[in-house]
């Protein structure tokens, strides 16, 4: 009997020992499932291991039969299992603790979430922004303190938020041509290409195969990419499959081939993303493309509804933004109405419906603008219009402020400028000057003058005067007497000298040779014309002219010299080089012949009605068939008869 009851006090400790173990092993799997991050795992894993060596320990004391160590054992298995009972409840959040907070690991969560955290340990959330492929838009990419940071220690936490895929990034498309046109689909959507589209055309190429690709290389993932792929030319009859939950860009190329018509409406959805489907007008039915449209239903994205903008904080706004992927830009004003930080105006009025994505403008108020120290024109000018003030710029003298120096300002600095408020400031035009009187003055005397009483004077060369001297002002570029600022500029010109004069004999029934040597000989400038008529003096024979007596040397004179005495012509129309019927056959021909024959002499065609004779000359006619006298200058009439 001694035996016996010897023997169940011996089971008493494998059955705690081995309790010990499950409780250790279950501990051990909880702790990985709540897995999170390994540097929030380390002390738990260091725990872990002093376990596991404990209950190495215990199993090896088990062994040795020894009466004064099975109560060692059954106490350690105890702790052992009371530990591990102990943590198991603490990692499924059944029993908590009070303790200093370590800092989460905030990866691939919202950030409604960091909100919460944010609010109860009263930290700063600096936000920077990064697209990303893997990570959900506005979750958290990194952060840049962890574990074992305590959440106390710190007052700001800087996290990398997910901005989404960047639809602007630059990708290598591969040539598809000759692969099938479902292998591109996955390849279009794993690598967020969203401007993509699928035709199908009747080839004789292997069926479903890129035939032809509108778009490879290096491309933005929002470029347009169109490929062709290669069908047969019947449509049968096909099972229409669940598009729900499915991609648009899919459900769209499967029905194109299939050769249905697509109908698409879009709608609201909580559960469904963006650009997915929500819901068809067919499913599992069998349909025929040439009879049937396919509608479907697309999600624009979770229905949001706009708070009451105007009446939140700054950090309201962007925590409802984030929640519900709006995108929104930031305008900054001065406003007297509105408290610093506060804002002015929104483009969305509270219970408007927008979707995911959509844009807004909010514009916050600076507060109220106060007039700054400016300390040039510039500065004043860049200022006013950045901050939309209406200004007015006056100039006045000054004897003690600099030029283009600031005197004064309509506001104080510090002062309160209102919205309808103009801001006038009064620059300096520098010290007055009264502009002398510089003409008959010496370009020496000048310089000197200008230097004394600072103006910036330059010099130019006017032409030849009657009686004033080389070097000597005969205009300047502002009257005298002008009030200006010291530095201004002024021209003057200055004579280049008294004009030398000459005396014009008359050249009348000079030839044209002899009047060209005078004349150069003279100093002068002659410029020749011919008399209009003809006269009895011989040609090119001088029989006027412009300037006679004491001129200018270098002045120009006209010279007109005579034609010479008229010609006469005789000339001879034969009958037969008029075109009998056809008066303008006639013209022509008499015309042509009467110009080369007759130069100097001047010819008026007309056209006479009558009977007959069409195409001869009329008996009015000037000129007439046989010989005729026709002297230059003068004017003869060719008549013609016509219809």
């Amino acid at each position: 009997m001694k035996e016996v009851k010897e023997k169940k006090k011996f089971r008493i400790y494998p059955f705690f020992l081995g309790m010990a173990l499950i409780s250790f092993i279950a501990y051990l799997i909880i702790e990985i499932m709540n897995y999170t991050s390994f540097l929030n795992f380390i002390p738990k894993l260091l725990g872990i291991i002093v376990i596991f060596l404990f209950l190495i320990c215990f199993i090896i004391i088990s062994f040795k039969n020894k009466e004064k160590r099975k109560i060692t054992v059954v106490v350690g298995s105890l702790l052992i299992i009371l530990y591990s009972v102990f943590n198991c409840l603490l990692t499924l959040n059944i029993i908590n603790l009070p303790n200093d907070e370590y800092i989460p690991n905030f990866y691939n969560q919202p950030l409604t979430v960091i909100n919460e955290w944010k609010e109860k340990n009263n930290i700063e959330i600096i936000e920077n922004y990064e697209y990303n492929d893997k990570i959900k838009k506005y979750y958290v990419i990194a952060q840049d303190k962890n574990y074992p940071t305590l959440s106390k220690d710190i007052e700001e936490l800087t996290l990398t938020i997910s901005l989404g895929p960047d639809y602007n990034k630059e990708i290598i498309v591969p040539n598809f041509i000759g692969l099938n046109y479902q292998d591109v689909l996955k390849y279009a959507e794993e690598n967020y290409l969203n401007n993509v589209s699928f035709e199908f055309v009747p080839s004789a190429n292997q069926l479903d195969t890129i035939i032809s690709q509108d778009g490879s290389g290096t491309r933005k993932r929002s470029d347009k990419i169109l490929f062709t792929v290669a069908t047969n030319e019947e449509n049968k009859e096909t099972n229409i499959i669940d598009f729900k939950g499915k991609s648009l860009l899919y459900a769209q190329t499967w029905l194109a081939r299939n050769g249905f018509k697509v109908d698409i409406k879009y709608d609201y959805s909580e559960k469904i993303d963006k650009d997915y489907v929500i819901d068809q007008s067919v499913i599992n039915e069998t349909k025929d493309p040439e009879v049937d449209t396919i509608t479907l239903t697309v999600s624009k994205g979770k229905m949001i509804v706009a708070p009451d903008i105007n009446n939140m904080s700054t950090e309201e706004i962007n925590e409802w933004i984030m929640e519900n992927g709006i995108k929104v830009k930031y305008n900054e004003i001065y406003d007297d109405n509105t408290a610093l930080g506060d804002v002015v105006s929104s483009s969305i009025k509270k219970d408007d419906v927008v979707g995911v994505g959509t844009e807004i403008e909010i514009t916050i108020s600076k507060g109220n603008l106060e007039m700054i120290k400016v300390n040039n024109i510039n500065e004043f000018v860049n200022w006013a219009e950045t901050n939309k003030i209406d200004y007015q710029i006056n100039y006045e003298y000054s004897n003690t402020i600099p030029k283009d120096a600031i005197i004064k300002t309509s506001h104080q600095i510090g002062e309160k400028i209102k919205i309808d408020d103009t801001v006038i400031i009064t620059v300096s035009k520098g010290k007055s000057i009264s502009i002398p009187n510089f003409i008959g003055m010496s370009k020496k005397a000048i310089q000197e003058k200008c230097s004394n009483i600072n103006l910036s004077c330059s010099f130019k060369k006017g032409g030849l005067t009657e009686n004033t001297k080389a070097d000597i002002a005969i205009s300047q570029s502002k009257k005298a007497n002008t009030v200006v600022s010291e530095g201004t500029s002024l021209i003057i010109t200055v004579s280049s000298g008294i004009i030398e004069k000459v005396n014009i004999p008359s050249f009348k029934n000079k030839t044209k040779s002899e009047i060209q040597s005078s004349c150069k000989s003279l100093g002068i400038t002659c410029n020749f014309k011919y008399q209009s008529g003809y006269s009895s003096v011989n040609k090119d024979v001088c029989i006027s002219q412009s300037k006679e007596g004491t001129i200018n040397k270098g002045s120009s004179i006209t010279i007109t010299l005579s034609n010479g005495p008229a010609k006469t012509y005789t000339i001879i129309i034969d009958a037969n080089q008029l075109s009998s019927g056809n008066p303008t056959a006639t013209k022509n021909t008499l015309e042509s012949k009467l110009k080369n024959a007759c130069p100097g002499v001047n010819f008026n065609f007309k056209f006479e009605k009558a009977n007959s004779g069409i195409g001869y000359l009329s008996p009015n006619s000037e000129v007439k068939v046989g010989s005729n006298k026709l002297v230059q200058g003068k004017t003869y009439n060719v008549i013609i008869n016509s219809n």
